[in-house]
């Protein structure tokens, strides 16, 4: 087995302390994403579609509409809890 200088032993292990918070630094989310398709009941999508995105704590609310295959992407969001309403010409709101 071969020796190693003191040297690059102490680089090595300083290099591996100095790494560890960094890598769990990354694995906090500070902000995420929902994201989704909206679908009528025969499974096609419903493009321009507008999608209502509330965090319950404090009632701020992200609108977006959906795109041509009925896929819509709200990014940023802080952490918490939010409801997503989904409104579009001739669809039926299940929840109302």
């Amino acid at each position: 087995m071969p020796t190693y200088p003191r040297f690059v032993t102490w680089i090595v292990s300083l290099t591996v302390v100095l790494c560890i918070p960094v890598s769990l630094w990354s694995q906090t989310a500070s902000s995420g994403e929902i994201s989704g398709t909206v679908l009528d009941q025969s499974k096609a999508a419903i493009p321009g579609a507008a999608v209502t995105v509330t965090e319950i704590a404090t009632g701020r609310v992200r609108a977006v509409s959906t795109n041509g295959d009925g896929a819509y992407s709200v990014t940023l969001l802080e952490p918490g809890r939010y409801s997503v309403t989904v409104a579009a010409a001739g669809v039926h709101d299940p929840q109302g």
